[in-house]
């Protein structure tokens, strides 16, 4: 389980390094102190990549809940490994379990899908938690101790491509040397994991994490520099582009 922020409950989720956080725009980075890995995320307009620097180890792993978000967790996932290094699949997200104003928004939809590794791996897994019948998926409900308890009993199951549930994950181990890097690259669609499949190869495919940064920092520049202002202070316009950034 991830654990909660206040310590009360420990789980995978980890301390990091305030003073290595860095941003710019269109890139992220920040040292995870309880794992010494450093973690850094960039995008484009319809897919995402994260990279990992591993230090020396024989068990690193990535894992990753297909059912928490942002404001409680989806209804409902499948996830179908396509590769030694590729797996896809859906979450179906209700304003019942959250999300887009802890589900004040009412908005319902199903995200799809398609993930790569830059690294092929022997084998990939899952995890499904038995959440029963009525429990509320909201923000808070997803960090109670018994919604955490439940998690943390999850079954572990090797040997299957497909799987679906109501709190379902996915994971891969491997051995890593110092300073070695693994990038995850994710293209999304809220259609079908076709489209999902499509933006990835059109956005993504052959482009390592330091092409798409720059890329991404290139579209910022050029968004945020189809404006000019002029007078002002300084900080006049440090606070305007801030807000135009925003």
């Amino acid at each position: 389980i991830a654990g909660r922020e206040d310590g009360s409950i420990k789980g995978w989720r980890s301390h990091y390094d305030k003073s290595s956080e860095k941003a710019q725009a269109g890139w992220y980075g920040v040292h995870l102190t309880d794992y010494d890995i450093y973690a850094e995320s960039t995008a484009t307009p319809h897919c995402g990549i994260l990279r990992f620097t591993y230090p020396k180890s024989e068990l690193s792993r990535v894992q990753v809940d297909l059912a928490r978000r942002v404001g409680g967790s989806s209804e409902a996932q499948y996830v179908k490994v396509e590769s030694e290094r590729a797996f896809s699949g859906w979450m179906r997200c209700t304003p019942q379990t959250g999300g887009w104003g802890n589900g004040a928004g009412n908005v319902a939809y199903t995200v799809y899908f398609y993930a790569e590794l830059s690294r092929p791996v022997e084998e990939f897994c899952f995890w499904s938690a038995d959440i029963p019948d009525g429990w509320l998926r909201k923000n808070n409900d997803v960090v109670r101790p018994e919604y955490l308890a439940r998690v943390a009993d999850a079954e572990i199951i090797r040997g299957k491509k497909e799987l679906s549930g109501e709190h379902i994950g996915i994971f891969c181990e491997f051995d890593t040397k110092q300073g070695e890097q693994v990038e995850l690259k994710v293209g999304i669609s809220y259609v079908d994991v076709e489209g999902a499949k499509r933006n990835f190869d059109a956005e993504m495919a052959g482009k390592n994490f330091n092409k798409v940064r720059k890329e991404a920092f290139q579209q910022w520049n050029d968004a945020l520099g189809c404006v000019e202002i002029e007078g002002g202070s300084d900080d006049d316009k440090h606070i305007f582009y801030t807000s135009l950034y925003r």
